[in-house]
């Protein structure tokens, strides 16, 4: 059937084009939501620097699991945008001269057809993850050493040395920490982790009404 409605040579090329434009727009999504939680990372490490005057810039590390749903998400678009082009076609019996059209119309569908995918597999993508902390709570609530040492590593950085308050932070923050490693950090770890501190910095006053950790 798809021969009849554009040459095979055409079509290749069309699904090809779709791939690569899924690929980016999907990619660029992804990479931006990741960019913004980096962003929201510094913000909280300025604001401790200008409490405790010690900045630390973590190696946050990207989750690797996004690549399967970046991926796995632009086929879907493909063939999602594949079905609606030759619906299309189909429809309105037309038939496109020069055959190039075919080409811009098809990545014109996968492009804009992509932003709803995304939220799609990002969604599906979030409750992977959720489940791989889950695996990260079923750990640390037996007490996971991995998990304390990041996190008394994270607090030294930040110039918290009181062991009551490096214990106070790994309560608030174990079932949300994944990383064995201060450079396996993600940036969701380390805001919960930044945030917990913040927390903790507000419920302890000193005399004079100075916050101190």
């Amino acid at each position: 059937m798809i021969q009849t409605l554009m040459p095979g040579d055409v079509f290749t090329l069309t699904a090809i084009i779709m791939m690569l434009s899924s690929l980016v727009v999907i990619g660029l999504l992804f990479y931006g939501r990741y960019t913004r939680k980096k962003k929201d990372v510094v913000k909280e490490a300025v604001k401790r620097y200008e409490e405790t005057k010690i900045f630390t810039d973590p190696k946050m590390k990207f989750d690797l699991t996004v690549l399967i749903f970046w991926i796995g998400g632009a086929f879907l678009n493909v063939l999602f945008s594949l079905c609606l082009f030759v619906a299309a076609l189909i429809y309105v019996n037309a038939v496109l001269d020069p055959p190039i059209l075919y080409v811009l119309v098809g990545f014109g569908i996968s492009f804009f057809a992509a932003v709803p995918m995304y939220l799609i597999t990002q969604f599906m993508a979030n409750g992977v993850l959720d489940a791989k902390a889950v695996k990260g709570l079923v750990r640390t609530v037996i007490g996971s050493d991995g998990t304390k040492k990041v996190i008394s590593l994270v607090c030294t950085k930040l110039g918290i040395m009181e062991k009551e308050t490096v214990d106070r932070v790994y309560e608030k923050v174990r079932d949300k920490i994944r990383a064995a490693e201060y450079s396996e950090l993600t940036p969701d770890e380390m805001l919960a982790i930044s945030k917990a501190i913040s927390e903790n910095s507000a419920d302890v006053h000193k005399p004079d009404g100075i916050f101190r950790t």
